[in-house]
């Protein structure tokens, strides 16, 4: 347009400043349109003013005193230029305070937007929703409901968007949904998709689906933020049971409903349910988005296929960070260390940016792997080398890494160096690696310091340390943990096994009793063969069996035998278990696959991938 000899005009800069501020192409960008206003003397009148305020406000990327002092100083040259602001240029001055992540800068902006705020004649709705949402995105929940107040007395009619705006909160939520009702204002969809996101994201999912029964029209963000909100919650088999209620509502689903319902089926493991979701993205041609691809890596790799995960990546187009990120982690899980570390160096040269989960699954690759050197280097090239600086969770990964290989001291050194106030997460970390290598004076140590200081109330630090002693010959100690956390009224997750068989969901509970039926019996017949062929098979006393050869028989009397048994569990894969399987599995020829809370175990012929690690 500059070549051709045709400048810009306050028009096409008030477009232009719009495009920074909605694509987030940030500062850089909008400084240089700024510059460029200037050069070419564009006049400056309000719209312009208020639209430059607009974009140094949402330029949420850069540090927040650059933010508050570029916007304020904005307003201040508008003020001498002797143009008055006007509800347009608060809004955007109240918007960006809501961003400011400084708590002590937010004050301070927030004191002077109220300043302004007070100064406005007649304040209009969107004034009045600017100012309530920049106080509830901060969490002021009580001054935002004040405010909505003080609009109701000012007569001042919220209209859906004010409502939607401020319903992310749960107290506000409760509070408001009275007045929603009476208002009628729950007919007004995007009003009625805020109620449902802000009730199933407090976890109050008979409410979501009450006001879902009483919308009377749903779109594809209703059933996308519902579906959204279970998988946080990690019901990912009622997350799934949406799809039926969009069939019901004739919604056409979108790439981020299918991403969700796919997490879901990874989250599960259901194979079969995810293959029925890939061809639907297929025949969808949701297959050039980026979003659905990267959402069935992730599930053929929760699922333990990584033939067809690999499959799937290697349809993207064009991969970017999270499909190269899954694709490593994927390969981590799954056992797969030498690929998910030539996944990495194929993902620097093709000059990916790389992220902090990038360092995270690579990390924790060299802990599965027993790379102790290269994971060392990994975690602290990060800050050195890519200028990522490490989380909590890279911290936990690194004890984990320090402590499989023996150098527990180390490890708790970790602990007690690192930035950021240690959680029960980490602990129990060091506590099972202390308990593999029968270090015990340190474990109990640190054991008691969760119970009195840290979590008192997780039953895993009670059970953790009981097991320590037992394995100590310390039954006496033992007891005493076991009958504190029984005393305290704690109780560990029930452990539980499922697999997917036909596209149903079979589900099993650990320590279940023998009864006469076929799997029972079969579970039978095959521990007397174990005996039979001389295998060391110790059976429990209490003739009491776990979730997972519950589910190894359910498998293999259900699966056709050309097809691998795929389990899923809540915890870890037990000792007893893991021999058991391995015992069948040497005169049973089949392909078992069980995903435990940490990682993928494929047995066959006797062995097991995670080489007993």
């Amino acid at each position: 347009m500059i070549e051709a000899g045709v400048y810009p005009n306050e028009f096409t800069s008030v477009k232009l400043l719009g495009v920074c501020s909605f694509l987030g192409l940030g500062m850089g960008y909008g400084k240089v349109l700024h510059a460029q206003l200037i050069r070419f003397v564009v006049e400056m009148n309000l719209v312009l003013k208020t639209a430059i305020v607009d974009m140094y406000a949402k330029c949420e990327w850069v540090e927040d005193a650059i933010k508050v002092r570029e916007a304020v100083n904005a307003l201040v040259d508008m003020e001498l230029s002797g143009i008055l602001p006007n509800n347009f240029t608060y809004a955007s001055l109240l918007n960006a305070s809501s961003s400011v992540l400084s708590l002590e800068l937010g004050e301070q902006f927030h004191s002077r937007v109220i300043m302004l705020f007070r100064g406005i004649a007649l304040p209009n709705v969107i004034s009045w929703t600017s100012l309530i949402a920049g106080f509830a995105e901060h969490g002021l929940v009580e001054e935002s409901f004040w405010l909505f107040a003080e609009m109701q007395a000012a007569e001042v009619q919220p209209n859906s968007f004010t409502l939607s705006t401020i319903l992310g909160n749960l107290l506000l939520t409760k509070k408001l949904h009275g007045h929603i009702i009476k208002s009628k204002a729950d007919i007004d969809m995007a009003v009625g998709n805020a109620l449902v996101d802000a009730y199933a994201g407090g976890g109050m999912t008979d409410e979501a689906w009450a006001v879902i029964g009483m919308m009377n029209h749903r779109d594809i963000i209703t059933n996308t933020t519902l579906a959204a909100r279970l998988n946080q919650q990690g019901d990912h088999q009622m997350a799934l049971k949406v799809i039926t209620h969009i069939c019901n509502d004739e919604v056409k689903m979108d790439e981020f409903s299918l991403a969700s319902f796919i997490s879901a089926a990874a989250g599960l493991g259901t194979m079969e349910t995810g293959k029925l979701l890939h061809c639907y993205s297929f025949k969808s041609g949701f297959g050039r988005c980026n979003l659905a691809s990267n959402s069935l890596v992730h599930l053929y790799s929760k699922c333990g296929s990584m033939f067809n995960a690999c499959r799937a990546f290697k349809d993207i187009t064009e991969p970017d960070t999270v499909s190269w990120n899954v694709l490593i982690s994927g390969l981590a899980s799954n056992g797969h260390i030498s690929e998910a570390l030539s996944a990495f160096d194929d993902m620097r040269l093709a000059r990916v940016k790389l992220d902090s989960f990038t360092f995270l699954s690579l990390i924790f690759a060299c802990s599965q792997g027993s790379l102790l050197n290269l994971g060392l280097d990994y975690f602290y090239s990060m800050e050195k080398t890519y200028h990522i600086t490490p989380k909590l969770d890279h911290h936990v990964c690194l004890v984990d890494l320090l402590s499989r290989g023996g150098r527990l001291e180390e490890a708790m050194g970790v602990i007690e160096t690192m930035p950021f106030k240690p959680d029960s997460v980490i602990y129990k970390t060091l506590l099972n690696a202390c308990n593999a290598h029968g270090n015990v004076p340190p474990e109990e140590d640190m054991a008691r310091r969760c119970i009195v200081e840290l979590d008192p109330c997780d039953p895993a630090i009670y059970l953790l340390l009981a097991s320590l002693y037992d394995n100590a010959g310390l039954s006496v100690f033992s007891d005493k943990i076991l009958k504190l956390m029984r005393e305290r009224g704690l109780r560990s997750r029930p452990r539980q096994c499922w697999m997917e068989v036909k596209s149903k969901i079979y589900l099993f509970s650990g320590r279940e009793k023998i009864g006469k039926n076929e799997i029972n019996e079969k579970l039978e017949f095959l521990i007397t063969e174990i005996k039979n062929k001389g295998y060391p098979y110790q059976e429990n006393e209490d003739k009491l069996y776990h979730s997972e050869q519950l589910a190894l028989v359910f498998g293999v009397l259900s699966v056709p035998t050309s097809a691998p048994i795929r389990k899923n569990k809540n915890s870890l894969i037990c000792t007893h278990c893991h021999s058991f399987i391995m015992l069948v599995t040497q005169f049973v020829d089949r392909e078992i696959i069980v995903r435990d809370r940490k990682r993928f175990h494929f047995f066959k012929d006797g062995q097991c991938s995670c080489r007993g690690h």
